[in-house]
């Protein structure tokens, strides 16, 4: 009618990927806000009251990191994965104040997607995974979804290197040649040849019928697209038809159904944990860039946004030798100092104008350390450039579990 009241969520192309995350990440507030006040006072005998725990609390050991966090999420109430996660590493002395659950992500999505599981496969050509079609256990897969919707929940940033597939395929959109071509060149541009070629003499040239070759643990199997497919040639009329089920049969359904099972564990998991009706506002890209953040990196932002402590100041001696030594640093070097300084090498979907470093004094005689949770750096008071550049690769090549707090 005339009196329609205007919803934003009516039109969520007018909202930009920044305030999409904003107001998921505000929906994940209020969630972990309601299910801390719903956990309700424990009642005892002898009229005990036990108050509720604020956190879900996972205690995990570094050395057994798949079984154990698997067994805990696996058997918790739904109710406490809407809680803040806080982590800690049974043995060490770190107290998670969000530095400690970056780790946690990084280690297990590191140990996990692993070839030795059976889950995933790497392609060679573009280093990205997917689903491997093995039979394997679907709780690991499971698990994987619960991981992924939990670093989404808890705004950490993972290494999870899935093509855009993966978040079309969570916000129901259809996958295309594209999709193909980004998890597997060779594949998708031997199709893409196929669709490009209009010669009649199409089925001399590609000699193809409706079977597709699949390779599970190093063996090929031939699997046939539809009923009779190996006697079915591929011809100028059917060809888009054949590149359909090609892609379908590749990257959803599997030999015999394998990756639909897979795809729909992962599914089961994630919603577990991530129930977000902003999650629908989301393009598959904008999706990918919350979960895993984006490389536009501007160094000079990166300074200018720097806060200093203490005795520091922008143009104070040491910090003017640091960032002399910093923009000394390769690439590869300086996102090994994002991994030390923020326990990811990715920065998030705002850009970098969301990363913001602090740096404060400490004893002169030693190595610098990262507050990961804060972004904070410990910076030793020296001006000696060479020793500067000595201390600082030395916690870049040894950042896992040192000098992380």
């Amino acid at each position: 009618g005339q009196h329609d009241a205007f919803y934003w969520s009516n039109y969520p192309f007018l909202l930009d990927a920044e305030l999409k995350t904003n107001l998921l990440q505000l929906e994940a507030h209020i969630q972990m806000q309601i299910s801390m006040s719903n956990s309700g006072i424990m009642i005892l005998p002898f009229n005990i009251s036990l108050q509720p725990h604020p956190f879900f609390e996972l205690s995990v050991h570094r050395d057994n990191i798949v079984d154990d966090a698997m067994i805990a999420l696996l058997s918790v109430k739904e109710i406490e994965l809407k809680k803040p996660l806080k982590v800690h590493f049974i043995g060490e002395e770190a107290d998670d104040a969000g530095g400690v659950k970056k780790e946690f992500f990084m280690l297990l999505f590191q140990e996990l997607l692993q070839a030795k599981y059976g889950m995933f496969t790497e392609n060679e050509e573009s280093h990205l995974i997917w689903f491997s079609g093995v039979e394997t256990d679907p709780l690991s897969f499971k698990l994987v979804g619960m991981l992924c919707a939990l670093a989404i929940y808890n705004s950490v940033l993972v290494d999870f290197p899935f093509p855009l597939a993966l978040y079309k395929k969570i916000l129901d959109v259809p996958l295309e040649l594209e999709d193909l071509s980004e998890l597997s060149p060779i594949e998708g541009r031997s199709l893409r040849s196929l669709l490009d070629y209009e010669e009649n003499d199409i089925e001399e040239v590609f000699c193809l019928t409706f079977v597709i070759s699949i390779s599970l643990l190093g063996d090929s199997k031939d699997i046939e697209l539809k009923t009779n497919g190996s006697e079915i040639p591929v011809n100028q009329k059917n060809k888009h038809e054949f590149v359909q089920l090609y892609i379908k049969k590749r990257l959803e359904e599997g030999s015999e159904g394998e990756i639909r099972r897979q795809m729909r564990s992962f599914a089961e998991g994630f919603e577990s944990v991530m129930q977000s009706k902003i999650m629908n506002f989301f393009q598959p890209q904008e999706l990918m860039e919350m979960v895993v953040g984006n490389e536009n990196y501007d160094w000079n932002l990166f300074r200018k946004n720097t806060e200093y402590k203490g005795i520091y100041h922008a143009r104070h001696e040491t910090i003017l030798c640091f960032w002399e030594v910093f923009f000394e640093l390769n690439i590869a070097q300086r996102k090994k100092f994002l991994q030390f300084l923020m326990g990811s090498t990715r920065i998030p979907i705002q850009g970098m104008s969301a990363v913001r470093m602090r740096i404060q004094p400490c004893d002169e005689k030693a190595l610098p350390v990262a507050h990961t949770c804060f972004n904070l750096l410990d910076l030793p008071n020296i001006t000696d450039r060479e020793e500067m550049r000595r201390r600082l690769l030395i916690c870049l090549e040894h950042s896992h579990g040192f000098n992380l707090v």
